[in-house]
């Protein structure tokens, strides 16, 4: 009887399941047993699921370490929206991590997730544009980026300098 409400998930809810064992609520925590339930869900094109599963391969939680099929996840769930694939997707690209080093794609999936308001990618782009990566190099842009991100806490070592006037 336990063994079945495990695999539908308490209350029935594959969901709950996989949040269960990923953050130990009520069960234990199995990381392995979580990229399964993420597996399930992610194969049905629930988009959370795409993005966790794409972080369990990235950092090698429950399943070998494989930055092929976290680029492939992470494309899933950024192409349906999800702000934080966008921006793991424009890293992936711009590290060259499973997918070809390509700064044109960064920047244009640092841009996805900018436009969302996200404040990592915000500073990305922003650099991107100070230094020219993937984009024209254009002070404007990065300034305009970087400020934003800046507004939201993010205020690393590019930021500061743009702002304070150190161009």
């Amino acid at each position: 009887m336990v063994s079945q409400g495990r695999r539908k998930g308490p209350s029935g809810c594959p969901g709950q399941s996989r949040r269960g064992y990923h953050f130990g609520e009520g069960i234990a925590k199995d990381d392995r047993e979580a990229v399964k339930w993420y597996g399930k869900a992610a194969a049905q094109g629930v988009v959370p699921a795409q993005f966790n599963l794409a972080v369990s391969y990235d950092k090698g939680e429950g399943v070998v370490k494989d930055f092929r099929q976290a680029a492939r996840w992470y494309r899933k769930a950024a192409d349906r929206g999800h702000a934080d694939a966008q921006y793991n997707l424009g890293g992936a690209y711009h590290f060259g991590a499973g997918v070809p080093k390509d700064d044109r794609e960064a920047a244009r999936w640092y841009r996805k997730a900018a436009e969302q308001g996200h404040a990592d990618p915000q500073y990305n782009l922003g650099t991107s544009y100070g230094q020219g990566l993937g984009v024209v190099k254009d002070s404007v842009p990065a300034f305009a980026w970087l400020d934003l991100a800046a507004k939201q806490g993010n205020e690393g070592p590019e930021t500061t300098g743009w702002l304070s006037g150190n161009r």
